[in-house]
């Protein structure tokens, strides 16, 4: 690698040795019964440290030496000498025994800069909190901004190991991002820490024949579509409805969107994956197939939250020739009709519960004054012997509207429209996002124009089951959640039906929701309503007590349970990350509490 000295990571030197001058001529401490070293000592060996570094934090919530103005000089001091001292860690490794002692983690000094700099090349190494990409995470969850030691921008499965190993050597905190950070209680980003950014792993390669596609792990879902569908022939993945979102992510949560029903979701499409690992007593690069030694890793990896088992740089994907064209329909209505309000999706549920439709879609966006049905079927595709034929969405269309037709203050439409403009109008929220995006095609468009930033927001996510639509009690309740402590007006919910395909997977996977059922999730409005409305909705008898892991609630105290309500899943999971992980790396501080926990007895060590 071509090696430019890190002068972002370093503090002059001159000024270094100064301030380590100033530690080794100070008398001992009598306080430390004249062994040690004073404290003005060990403040000036501290800030020696923060001087040489980018100022990063140690791995627990105590050390933090960024200059917070959270910080108070005499707290800023206790942490100094904090930092000084050793720690007792108990991880499960050959490396590191059971509770043996072990140095503090280090700060990410200009020593550590240049080790990356020299593993990936020092133009991929930013520690500059400016210089970073958004966001880093706002103050949330009781601590203050958090902001990285240092990026790095690994192009291999190599060097992403090498960065680990650095990381694991130096005790330095490390946590995975694909490309835009959209984890909504901020596990791609960590105090202090390296974040490996996967941002250079952008390959699409398409096997037509075998209708496969392998992505790497820096891939947003607006450019894989854009690529499967510019590829000849045209294919779609069943993938999430925000463009930005990373593809490796979000498979490793499950994956819901436009094309869940009809295609599984997106964790079922996994066929393979290339992931470093902790393994014979090092990081390394391995592929986990279904029948390789590797399979148990497969597993997780489908639904079983990413930042557990290791750092995937590469996976390989099902998927399928694209529709011609699909029927849409949306319904909607305004006003302050209460639980009438909402009617209309007893009337949708009645309609599709009883069979659900694998080529149909349907989302209800309900807000405190108006509610929105959006519901597309999927047409028949084209065949030698007939043209595509939406007849059959045209039909279900218009039963599942046509109790709505000559309600006050409502609009009916259907329309038929190309599965291109159906996929980006649904990511972007904008019907004329083909005609608007100035020349580029659909997929940048999607990228460049909405990308994620700082401004974030709490996500509570909860299963439903059809009940939540059958009592007036039950209809007041979810009125209730829209509408208290939502005075602005701005959180609202989203209700997705579950049907189809999405009820059964083909392959051993550790994502679980698979009843038919609503799937039901706050957005947007304040954190505080958002917990509101989650209590509200999670108390109530049609709440069957399981949520979305890719909607991460830091706040969720059973979440383990609610993500993975199978306890035999639940243990097999942990054996796999004790397996793979035993350092329990990528974790990160202030939701350290959300990786799946180690289990009691590791079964295997990597």
């Amino acid at each position: 690698k071509t090696h430019v000295p890190s002068t972002f990571c370093r503090f002059p030197p001159v000024i270094m040795m100064m301030v380590l001058l100033l530690a080794c001529f100070t008398r001992p401490d009598a306080a430390d019964g004249g062994g040690g070293r004073s404290r003005l000592a060990k403040l000036a060996i501290g800030a020696a440290i923060v001087l040489s570094g980018s100022g990063a934090v140690a791995s627990g919530s105590e050390y933090n030496l960024r200059g917070n103005p959270a910080t108070s000089p005499a707290a800023g001091a206790q942490l100094l000498e904090t930092t000084m001292t050793t720690t007792t860690r108990s991880l499960m490794s050959d490396d590191f025994p059971a509770n043996e002692t072990v140095a503090a983690p280090e700060l990410v000094t200009a020593e550590v800069c240049d080790a990356l700099a020299d593993t990936v090349g020092s133009e991929h190494v930013i520690s500059v909190p400016q210089q970073m990409p958004q966001p880093y995470y706002e103050a949330k969850y009781g601590v203050a901004q958090i902001t990285p030691g240092a990026f790095v921008s690994p192009e291999t499965g190599e060097e992403v190991a090498a960065v680990l190993e650095l990381a694991r050597a130096k005790h330095i905190p490390v946590v995975m991002r694909s490309l835009s950070g959209h984890s909504h209680a901020g596990r791609s980003t960590v105090d202090g820490g390296i974040v490996v950014w996967m941002n250079r792993f952008q390959n699409i390669e398409i096997d037509s024949v075998r209708q496969e596609a392998t992505i790497g792990a820096g891939v947003q879902l607006g450019k894989l579509y854009a690529v499967l569908a510019a590829n000849t022939p045209s294919f779609v993945f069943p993938g999430g409805t925000c463009a930005t979102v990373g593809a490796t992510g979000l498979i490793q949560g499950g994956g819901v969107g436009l094309m869940t029903n009809m295609f599984g979701y997106s964790s079922d499409n996994l066929i393979s994956a290339k992931i470093v690992v902790f393994k014979q007593g090092r990081y390394q690069e391995v592929e986990a197939t279904d029948v390789n030694e590797h399979s148990d890793l497969l597993f997780a990896l489908r639904g079983g939250m990413g930042g557990n088992f290791g750092a995937v740089t590469e996976m390989k994907v099902r998927v399928f020739a694209k529709p011609s064209a699909v029927v849409e329909y949306k319904f909607a209505r305004t006003g302050d009709y209460a639980e009438e309000m909402l009617s209309g999706l007893q009337i949708q549920a009645s309609q599709l519960a009883s069979t659900p439709n694998a080529k149909h879609r349907m989302r209800v966006k309900a807000k405190p004054h108006s509610v929105e049905f959006h519901g597309m079927c999927w047409c028949e595709p084209a065949t030698a012997a007939a043209a595509t034929d939406c007849k059959g969405c045209y039909e279900l269309a218009k039963n599942v509207s046509a109790p709505m037709y000559g309600w006050a203050n409502a609009a009916v439409s259907v329309w038929n429209s190309s599965t291109d403009e159906s996929l980006f109008n649904s990511c972007l929220g904008a019907v004329d996002v083909l005609q608007s995006k100035g020349g580029e095609a659909a997929g940048d468009w999607c990228v460049n124009h909405f990308n994620w930033t700082e401004d974030t927001y709490a996500r509570k996510s909860l299963y439903a089951t059809h009940a939540i639509l059958n009592s007036s009690n039950n209809m007041q309740t979810l009125v209730k959640a829209l509408t208290q402590n939502n005075s602005d007006g701005h959180g609202f919910l989203y209700m997705d039906l579950v049907g189809g395909q999405a009820m059964h997977s083909e392959v051993p996977n550790a994502f679980l929701h698979r009843d038919n059922m609503w799937s039901v999730s706050t957005a947007e409005g304040s954190d505080e309503w958002a917990s509101w409305a989650f209590g509200v909705l999670s108390r109530a008898s049609f709440s069957n007590g399981e949520s979305y892991q890719n909607f991460i609630d830091a706040e969720l105290p059973d979440w383990f349970t609610r993500y993975f309500p199978d306890a035999q899943v639940r243990a097999r999971l942990q054996q796999v990350k004790c397996k793979y992980n035993p350092q329990n790396a990528f974790g990160t501080t202030h939701v350290a509490h959300m990786s799946v926990p180690m289990p009691a007895v590791c079964d295997h060590q990597g």
